[in-house]
């Protein structure tokens, strides 16, 4: 989790219901939806390889977005 361990802490002392998973497939759904390549998310997440990357964010778009409420709470932007 290269690159977001302080912030995952951050979340973590704000609110005990986020976790680190979470806001490290927030960041990486984030850097895929301002349109960086698949390699760029790969390095940010310290994979082993693209195919890695790939099924991962292929997942996370599947996935509903439930936690972006609290997201932007914590931050203060919601």
């Amino acid at each position: 989790m290269r690159g977001t361990g302080a912030l995952a802490a951050w979340f973590w002392l704000q609110d005990s219901k986020l976790s680190a998973d979470g806001v490290r497939h927030a960041a990486a759904k984030l850097r895929q939806d301002v349109a960086e390549s698949v390699e760029d998310v790969s390095r940010f997440l310290d994979h082993s390889s693209l195919t890695v990357t790939t099924l991962y964010l292929r997942r996370l778009e599947r996935q509903e977005d439930r936690g972006w409420g609290k997201v932007a709470e914590a931050i203060g932007v919601g």
